[in-house]
């Protein structure tokens, strides 16, 4: 899978860009704040519909704008088109696959796959647990975009419980009440951790095969899945609810689920954040990318396009050589730097240098 067409209008600080017969490797060259990690993103908004920097829409429209667009086309001749729009207040955002409006993030999240790598990745290893669950999260949504369905009726039965606990709390509303919501939570909570397992035992695996290859160290740290729950059969999960209601009504809140799940960097049981150097917390998140994108490989069969936001300056020489022996395995890459390193470019045939200047692109190999 490759990009071929990038069209832009209207964002953060890029008014129109329309570059198209992208090369295998692209860079995107120029000062901090050119507008080169801007063009990353806006493919982040294309493939996962959000921002690989977490920002919220609003904020990637040009000022004075009352929207942004992004369009790409891949070398199927496939399209996939983002628009947004802050027109008095009111917040729209549609997508449309070959220029049919897309109504459910499940139907368009994994078509285009792409792999991000960039220096806020190493909060996925020494960060909250809500972040490494939304990555992988975001991992297992690749491979099943019905996933995302699931997530999504989990959390507003989550949100349903969360609100009888406070009503049955204040008296408003009999602890019984809680039987059809707890049986219908049980259910979804059980196919999400298993779904989680299965992802687990296929994940972990490439990621210490990928930790090994980048760093040559002997000792490799795991990524292990710890439940929140001792069974993931629906039937032990509401048991376990049954007998959580009184806490849990005490405290306005469910305790136990899925939404509480933790995954831990662990080497000689230790947590990896705990004891590890920036440099091993560096590769463990670089690992952990690696292993999204050899796992895209073996479960869908095609080759996912890796976007890489400058993060060379943060390693040695020779693990820099390792990690671009990781990525040219026949993915198309996007890289932004100050200046393309010739090092890099050396290890690739196919080349597109781009410069970044305030917003506006310019074409120079």
């Amino acid at each position: 899978m490759r990009i071929e067409r990038l069209e832009l209008k209207n964002f953060r600080n890029i008014d129109a860009l329309d570059i198209s017969d992208l090369k295998g490797v692209v860079f995107f060259t120029g000062e901090n704040g050119s507008g080169k990690t801007n063009i990353l993103e806006s493919i982040s908004i294309a493939s996962q519909l959000k921002s690989f920097r977490n920002a919220d829409d609003r904020d990637m429209i040009q000022w004075n704008e009352d929207g942004f667009f992004v369009s790409i086309t891949d070398d199927k001749k496939n399209t996939y088109e983002v628009g947004f729009s802050n027109q008095e207040e009111k917040l729209k955002k549609k997508t449309k696959m070959n220029g049919n409006q897309v109504i459910k993030a499940s139907d368009y999240y994994s078509r285009l796959m792409t792999v991000f790598f960039g220096p806020e990745d190493a909060a996925l290893v020494n960060g909250t647990h809500e972040s490494r669950r939304k990555y992988i999260d975001s991992v297992i949504a690749k491979m099943s975009g019905e996933y995302i369905r699931l997530l999504n009726e989990f959390r507003k039965i989550l949100t349903s419980r969360n609100t009888l606990l406070k009503e049955i709390k204040e008296g408003r509303k009999k602890e019984s009440d809680l039987d059809v919501w707890d049986d219908i939570f049980s259910d979804r909570a059980s196919i999400i951790m298993k779904k989680r397992h299965s992802c687990m035992d296929v994940f972990s695996v490439q990621f210490r095969k990928s930790y090994e290859r980048i760093s040559d160290m002997k000792e490799i740290p795991d990524i292990v899945y710890r439940p929140n729950m001792n069974d993931f059969d629906s039937g032990s999960i509401f048991k376990s609810l049954e007998k959580g209601r009184k806490k849990d009504i005490a405290f306005g809140s469910s305790l136990h689920g899925p939404h509480r799940d933790h995954y831990l960097f662990v080497k000689n049981d230790m947590e990896i954040s705990s004891y590890g150097s920036q440099g091993q917390i560096r590769i463990a998140a670089i690992a952990l990318k690696c292993a999204e994108k050899r796992m895209i490989e073996e479960v869908k069969n095609e080759k996912s396009i890796l976007v890489v936001d400058d993060i060379f300056s943060e390693l040695d020489e020779k693990r820099r050589g390792k990690l671009v022996t990781e990525l040219s395995s026949g993915n198309q890459v996007f890289f932004s730097m100050v200046k393309a390193d010739e090092s890099i470019c050396r290890s690739f045939d196919d080349i597109d240098i781009y410069e970044v200047s305030s917003g506006k692109v310019r074409l120079c190999i």
